[in-house]
């Protein structure tokens, strides 16, 4: 402990002095609450706005581990977590193993066990780099029953592909509407392709970008950026069909979800999982 929080030469304040944003922890929920305390305390110390994320794959809120039960989301631990819960929910909406109502209770629910500090800090994810690439999953080809040495050289049919690509836009616009830090992993806005590890984690594809998703997955982050209501407004979910999400987020009286100052207003996001008629 030492080693690591020590306030003059400890690696976790030594990296932030040399201009890290803060630490991720792998397997947070492997560390004790302690050793998270510290850690938090030995980052802030050092750098206030330095982020502590941590890998939790479960509700944050109330999880047990060897038997305790623990929350991340209470200030003394972590800043935020891999949103794990919402990349399963997203994914079962987008392939029609769940409906609109459920993504819906899912997003109600981290609304409601999560202080607007910690939900808005959420690391929202689709791809990652322990799961095959999202647009593997999205078209239903994620191999996982294969064996190891057959992934290696599959490859999506054109019309998988669209199919994925179609539905990570899809994902990704949910995650840009929702609070939270919606979050790329590298080459799947390129149209990356593989099975899980090691194949979902090839080099960048230089030089064989599919352009066309790269400007669509640029268009919807930019939206992002320069909506400052799609970033701290109040959200409301409600489903119009079970195909339908309607994302709302809106500000009033002068106030946003993080009690700061905003211009008031509304903008409300449809996302559809239903084909448009031909």
């Amino acid at each position: 402990r030492r080693f690591i929080f020590h306030e003059k030469d400890g690696i976790a304040p030594l990296w932030l002095r040399r201009g890290a944003s803060g630490w991720r922890l792998d397997v947070a929920d492997e560390l004790p609450m302690d050793f998270l305390r510290e850690l938090r305390a030995a980052a802030k110390g050092t750098r206030q706005d330095a982020l502590v994320l941590g890998e939790v794959w479960e509700d944050a809120s109330n999880k047990i581990t060897y038997g305790v039960p623990r929350s991340y989301c209470l200030g003394d631990t972590l800043d935020s977590v891999m949103n794990y819960p919402l990349r399963e929910g997203v994914i079962s909406f987008l392939t029609h193993q769940s409906g609109a109502g459920q993504l819906a209770r899912l997003i109600r629910h981290q609304r409601e066990v999560y202080p607007a500090p910690f939900l808005y800090a959420m690391m929202n994810l689709l791809g990652s780099h322990d799961r095959a690439r999202i647009i593997n999953v999205l078209s239903g080809c994620a191999w996982d029953d294969l064996p190891r040495e057959k992934r290696a050289a599959l490859r999506l049919t054109q019309e998988q592909y669209l199919m994925g690509t179609e539905r990570f836009l899809l994902g990704l616009k949910i995650l840009c509407a929702l609070p939270g830090a919606p979050t790329l992993y590298y080459g799947d806005e390129t149209g990356l392709q593989g099975s899980a590890d090691p194949y979902n984690r090839a080099p960048f594809p230089w030089g064989r970008e599919d352009t066309r998703l790269q400007e669509a997955v640029k268009a919807l982050l930019q939206q992002r950026k320069n909506t400052p209501l799609l970033q701290t407004g109040f959200a409301e979910v409600s489903t119009p069909d079970d195909d339908t999400l309607l994302i709302r987020r809106f500000v009033e009286n002068g106030r946003d979800a993080l009690d700061k100052p905003a211009e008031n207003g509304e903008v409300i996001v449809r996302i559809t999982r239903r084909q448009p008629k031909t």
